[in-house]
């Protein structure tokens, strides 16, 4: 049973369409609501967040989910870890610090670790301006999957 954990700011969309009849994925996407695409999509649990929340709102809903999802059969976590929610982001619009990532990443690592789960990373969106902000917050992630055992 594959649980997939979509952190890319835009609605996991076409994960959500194209598993909606595959009872063995969980599809649980966080995404701002107010972006791209403008047609969601209906996964198993999706969070639409509303623009310009910051690190904290992020982080507390994020924590009350994962707790939710521990009752899951999961025998292997696909982790979707965009970077585009940066507040330095173009195309993002959930203005979160490369410090609010960090927390993000450990939170789902440690979810991982604590319930035993196998975790696969996916590189996510990342459009910043200065492009440097989008390589640092994929440097820091797979540092922080690294040290993951």
């Amino acid at each position: 049973n594959i649980l997939i954990i979509d952190l890319d700011v835009h609605q996991g969309d076409g994960t959500a369409a194209m598993l909606k009849n595959e009872d063995s994925v969980y599809t649980f996407s966080m995404h701002c609501e107010s972006n791209f695409p403008l047609k969601k999509q209906q996964g198993d649990l999706d969070i639409a967040l509303k623009r310009d929340l910051g690190d904290n709102t992020y982080l507390r809903k994020l924590a009350s989910t994962l707790e939710k999802l521990e009752d899951k059969d999961t025998d292997i976590v696909f982790f979707q870890a965009g970077v585009d929610g940066l507040n330095t982001d173009a195309l993002g619009h959930m203005k979160l610090s490369h410090q609010g990532l960090k927390k993000r990443n450990a939170m789902v690592l440690e979810f991982c670790k604590n319930n035993n789960y196998p975790i696969l990373v996916f590189m996510g969106g990342g459009y910043s301006k200065p492009i440097d902000d989008t390589v640092r917050a994929f440097e820091q992630l797979f540092l922080q999957c690294s040290v993951f055992t």
